[in-house]
């Protein structure tokens, strides 16, 4: 019999999980955000419990349905014959997720599902199961996601990242499914078939090298375990179970008898005797190594002249104060680089600038999250400077896509790079998802820099084919662009609101100075999605400052003050900087520093543009205004909407212009409608066309642009 199951993963790891339920014969395997959903037999998902070291948990679909009101939900629920599923004196448990404008409370869902589920027992035999929070009989499942409901039940019962042998778990324990993610993006089991050797040289309390040693040595991961969401049910198949656990401890009698070079260290001591004790309970006492010792002492193990050296050092997320681990970070590439030549490294971290200190090149870059912590996967081959030169050249052959994908991309070399060195332009958009599969943008930074920004793909697209136009469009850079690795910065953007569409994504802190104008900014290519500097609105600043001479100019929604700068170029009597964030008026004001323009006349304010708009008494010759399209800033008492409050941002700003002065409005909104009915007493002249760069016409509604006056 065929059933449909729906198994989580960490996410970023879903190809993994998918490769893995393929080799269980699992059918119609289709990848989603942080999980893979298939059909098969039973048996299939009583492989991926016992088998899948990537998986968290395992659901059997057992329903879905419209209607996410209550009356439905209760209605349906108490509908389905839970009979065949649950003994009347057994147990269970109700989790619930929502993502319904209906419920919006996960625990009033689940409160609604256990009583429906309770109701149906008491009418059926007048009484009903037990409800049991821990390890009940059955674990029913629901998920509400827009006007769909989903019962299941979760068969794993636990998060499958419990491999059932922890004695003694650290501080920050790296999650076992996380690590095992971490060693195949490494390619230990190949490494490890080849005689390989593998070492952790800040072990904690031994994931890694356990992890590592449970993959070489075919150990299923969930053999220890006592507790599975199925072993209650009443369909659960014993038969195939006790034969799935007999095939596992054959092959693990097998695997244990492999020559295997494990080895892992920590320079604190309580941390080798935790590890110690999950290895003894594994029965690994053979296979994996562990001593006490300090970073710097660090060497290949024996005779090994390879291997992978695998870490996941501290990284000021939890453990630490990043002040104190640049040295650990430094130490540790000065080791490799000294040491472990010929070895390919796997270094995985939250803190993008604390690897950059290791003084190492990546080869690739994988993201993964650890928890709710974005970390990357950062991956080195251990050459000298010559070798490594060698091998930054190999370049591989392109696949047909990837070949289109690099035609194109040359073409716009071609011709935008022409048009750009005319004009003096050193930072333009190379390519604005010329092709829709190859949907991203690139902005190319003064020769050097490469700033891609994938666009996230529609939901009819499978993830798996997303990525695969993502290799080609990064496999074809290296034939087209001559950018080093580490200057080419890949983002994934998707439609923002509110502070989310200038949130902070990292926290290195690298700025670079670019040219534009004849003036210089910092742009900062890794903490944000955006890089301080919006290139669509070239034209835009060249016409402030063009109308700035001897203008009170006053900035709002400013962001990093790049009008400001253009304005003091154009010879303003004064410039007003007006921004909710610190961090951007800081910026602004370094932006302003780095041009020269300093003194009392140059003022930053941090408050709600509104509000200081509604208070202001001074008057202004010009007042640039590009504001969010949504914005839920802490300090304003309400949420900005663009298309419903832009009547009265530019009424109350109109209400500060001199004589003969002008707003210049604009907003990148692509389904922004200008009520002139609202605004009929000022003259407003749509500008856009003019503003609107020769690199960005290819997507002329990148922005929409009116001057405004009294």
């Amino acid at each position: 019999m065929s059933h449909t199951f729906f198994a989580t993963c960490p996410l970023h790891l879903e190809d993994l999980l998918a490769g893995e339920l393929k080799s269980f014969h699992a059918r119609d395997v289709y990848i989603h955000p942080s999980g893979v959903e298939w059909k098969g037999p039973l048996e299939t998902a009583y492989r991926c419990c016992l088998w899948s070291r990537i998986a968290s948990r395992v659901f059997l679909t057992l329903e879905k349905f419209n209607g996410t009101d209550k009356e439905t939900l209760y209605e349906r629920t108490k509908e389905y014959p839970w009979e065949e599923h649950i003994h009347p004196e057994g147990t269970f448990a109700v989790d619930a997720t929502t993502r319904s404008a209906d419920i919006t409370h996960s625990g009033y869902t689940a409160l609604l599902v256990k009583d429906a589920i309770a109701d149906r027992f008491r009418g059926l035999y007048g009484k009903r199961p037990t409800v049991k929070p821990d390890y009940p009989d059955v674990q029913v499942s629901t998920r509400l996601y827009r006007n769909e409901v989903t019962l299941s039940l979760d068969i794993s019962g636990e998060s499958l990242h419990r491999r059932g042998y922890r004695t003694a778990p650290g501080p920050a324990t790296l999650k076992e499914n996380v690590a095992a993610g971490i060693l195949y993006r490494a390619h230990w089991p190949k490494i490890a078939e080849q005689g390989g050797t593998l070492l952790d040289p800040m072990c904690g309390t031994g994931t890694l090298p356990i992890e590592a040693a449970l993959i070489a040595t075919d150990f299923a991961p969930g053999t220890l375990r006592s507790y599975f969401g199925f072993l209650g049910w009443l369909q659960h198949d014993e038969g195939i179970w006790e034969s799935l656990i007999r095939e596992a401890e054959t092959r693990r009698k097998e695997g244990m008898n492999r020559k295997l070079k494990i080895y892992c260290s920590d320079h604190h001591s309580a941390a080798v005797a935790a590890t110690w004790k999950n290895i003894e309970q594994l029965g690994l006492q053979k296979i994996i190594h562990c001593e006490r010792k300090s970073l710097s002492e660090i060497r290949p193990p024996g005779s090994s002249d390879m291997g992978l050296l695998v870490v996941n050092p501290p990284y000021g997320e939890r453990l630490g104060k990043e002040d104190h681990l640049e040295t650990l970070y430094h130490t540790f590439g000065e080791v490799m680089r000294n040491h472990f030549r010929g070895w390919h490294v796997a270094l995985f971290s939250g803190n993008d600038e604390l690897a950059m200190t290791t003084g190492l090149a990546p080869d690739k870059v994988n993201t993964l999250y650890n928890g709710s912590i974005p970390c990357k996967i950062f991956h080195y081959s251990i050459f000298s400077k010559e070798e490594h030169k060698k091998h930054r050249e190999k370049v591989k052959p392109l696949t047909p896509g990837a070949q289109m994908f690099a035609n194109r991309l040359k073409k716009n070399l071609r011709i935008t790079g022409k048009w750009a060195k005319k004009e003096g332009i050193t930072s333009y958009r190379l390519y604005d998802a010329d092709m829709p599969e190859y949907s991203a943008a690139i902005d190319y930074f003064e020769g050097k820099y490469l700033h891609i920004q994938e666009y996230a793909a529609p939901a009819e697209i499978p993830l798996e084919k997303a990525r695969k136009h993502l290799k080609e469009l990064l496999s074809a850079i290296p034939h087209v662009l001559d950018v080093e690795k580490q200057h080419i910065y890949l983002k994934q953007r998707s439609r923002q609101r509110g502070k989310k569409q200038y949130r902070k994504i990292g926290r290195m802190g690298k700025e670079q100075i670019i040219r534009e104008g004849g003036f210089q900014f910092y742009v900062n290519f890794t903490d944000y999605l955006d890089t301080g500097i919006f290139l669509d609105h070239r034209l835009t600043r060249r016409i402030i400052q063009s109308e700035s001479k001897d203008r009170h100019f006053l900035n709002v929604f400013a962001y990093t003050g790049t009008a400001t700068v253009y304005a003091a170029g154009g010879g303003a009597s004064s410039t007003t900087t007006v921004d909710t964030s610190g961090t951007y008026l800081a910026w602004a004001e370094r932006n302003m520093i780095v041009n020269g323009f300093k003194g009392n006349n140059h003022r930053y304010i941090r408050e709600d543009a509104i509000t200081y708009l509604s208070g202001e008494k001074r008057k202004y010759g010009l007042i640039f205004i590009d504001p969010p399209t949504f914005s839920n800033a802490k300090d304003r008492k309400e949420i900005f909407d663009i298309q419903r409050d832009h009547v009265r941002l530019i009424t109350l700003a109109a209400g500060l212009l001199s004589g003969q002065g002008q707003i210049i409005f604009s907003t990148n909104y692509r389904k922004f409608r200008m009520d002139y009915d609202s605004l009929k007493n000022l003259r407003i002249e749509d500008i856009t066309s003019k503003t609107i760069p020769g690199d960005y016409t290819r997507h002329k509604k990148i922005h929409y642009c009116w001057t405004i006056r009294s």
